[in-house]
């Protein structure tokens, strides 16, 4: 006769860095799935027999798995960033004063970083103003387009339209 002896596995689980609320989420989401464990602010830790650990271990890389690739077709490809290039003349920037009064929080609320304002822009080629302004946005094309087209921009965009004569370029670069 063969005795058997009881055998537990130990599991901790590193949970992904981010917000806080983020972590909780998904620290709950995965005891909610498992059924037991605990969770202490960076792991998820599950103690019991050996053969029901197994089967929450093979949940648990299911489940890790389908949130990276969430997560991660959220993030902007590496090294990327998306790009506002403004170029033009202002024509009356005193009419347009609300527009330049707000512009700035506005763009920083929305993520920007201005790498370049210069209004007095040496031009070599073509007949646009010397006005250019080169503003990066760290998550890619997509937001500075979301950017733009927040009700917000449109609001301050009417303001300043009849005052200036401004070519807008959105695109993506090197980060």
């Amino acid at each position: 006769m063969t005795s058997r002896k009881k055998v537990d596995l130990i599991i901790y689980l590193e949970v992904p860095v981010g917000p806080e609320k983020e972590l909780q989420i998904y620290a709950a989401l995965v005891l909610r799935l498992l059924g037991s464990g605990q969770f202490n602010r960076k792991r998820i830790f599950f103690q019991g027999p050996l053969k029901i650990q197994m089967k929450k271990t093979a949940i648990v890389g299911v489940l890790a798995a389908t949130i990276g690739l969430v997560v991660g077709s959220q993030l902007p490809e590496s090294g990327t960033a998306g790009y506002a290039v403004i170029t033009g003349t202002t024509k009356n920037r005193e009419a347009a004063k609300e527009y330049f009064q707000n512009v700035n929080q506005f763009t920083k609320e929305c993520g920007f970083t201005t790498l370049v304002l210069d209004r007095n822009t040496d031009i070599r080629e073509g007949d646009k103003g010397p006005l250019t302004v080169i503003a990066r946005h760290p998550k890619g094309k997509a937001a500075v387009i979301k950017c733009y087209e927040s009700d917000e921009y449109q609001r301050l965009k009417a303001i300043r339209a009849p005052y200036t004569d401004w070519n807008f370029r959105l695109t993506e670069g090197k980060l």
